[in-house]
């Protein structure tokens, strides 16, 4: 009788263990992606002006989702979330003009221009991707996600 005394509490506690190990709760890393880019086209100009160009992205939805942790794993008594915003779409092109190179690429093409009309040379083409550089941009419209925002005690999940 002893035995099964013992046998019944090894049964309940280990029932209790596996009761607070299913309650355990804890944090999911969801890794960030970036959904296509933005490409510079530069487009020739007539003879002796430099090109013209522009950012355009690479398909009709771009965007970017950083790194986060959402609640689905276990090693803690309780997660909580809070709705966030974690990334964009529809972000559109940043054009950056780097100035300083512009000045330094316009002086050569001023050369060759002038050489062009003097001897016959050319072609003499500025392109406009040489000088300005095209980037994602930051805003847009937002991603939402539940995101980790506390946890509870360790529960050895």
């Amino acid at each position: 009788m002893k035995m099964l005394k013992m046998f019944a509490l090894g049964i309940v506690a280990g029932l209790a263990a596996v009761s607070a190990k299913a309650q355990c709760d804890g944090p999911v890393i969801v890794p960030g992606l970036t959904a296509g880019s933005c490409n510079c086209a530069s487009y020739q100009s007539q003879d002796y002006t430099p090109d013209t160009g522009a950012c355009t992205p690479s398909a009709s939805v771009i965007g970017h989702r950083d790194d986060y942790t959402t609640c689905g794993g276990d090693g803690y008594t309780s997660c909580t979330t809070t709705y966030q915003t974690v990334g964009y779409t529809y972000t559109g092109c940043i054009t950056t003009p780097d100035f300083g190179k512009y000045s330094t690429l316009l002086i050569g093409f001023d050369d060759c221009v002038n050489n062009d009309l003097q001897h016959g040379g050319g072609p003499c083409r500025l392109n406009w991707c040489d000088w300005n550089t095209c980037t994602m941009g930051t805003g847009g419209t937002p991603i939402n996600a539940d995101v980790e925002t506390s946890l509870g005690d360790d529960c050895g999940g």
